[in-house]
């Protein structure tokens, strides 16, 4: 995570410059070509850090939001559930789950054997 502030906190200097160097070009105290020559260079610069910070895997607002929903959503299901008749149950589950397998293996060190369920949805 400190990667990210430290890349996010050059990606804003790069921002600083550039304006600053807008700011030189409009006032006639760089030439044009130095200019661009040094926009290429903030260009290339920001992409290699836009890059990076691509490359490292951190959960973002959006999958913050979506399991803060999923969460929600879960919780609503169970206390909707538990709400139903045994019946209703029953067909709520045969609308959502395809198929549904549980293995029992009896090889576990513990009293009771391990089990494996498998969902497959609709």
């Amino acid at each position: 995570m400190n990667r990210v502030k430290e890349l996010k906190k050059e990606l804003e200097k790069i921002q600083t410059r550039k304006r600053k160097f807008q700011m030189m070009y409009v006032d006639d105290l760089i030439s044009k070509e130095d200019y661009v020559e040094r926009t290429q260079e903030m260009a290339l610069d920001e992409r290699n850090i836009k890059a990076t910070l691509n490359e490292i895997v951190i959960p973002g607002d959006e999958d913050i939001q979506y399991r803060e929903e999923l969460n929600r959503m879960l919780t609503e299901f169970q206390s909707i559930y538990r709400s139903l008749s045994v019946g209703e149950q029953k067909t709520m589950v045969q609308e959502i789950i395809r198929e549904m397998t549980l293995n029992a293996y009896k090889d576990s060190p513990r009293q009771r054997p391990d089990i494996e369920v498998n969902i497959e949805y609709k």
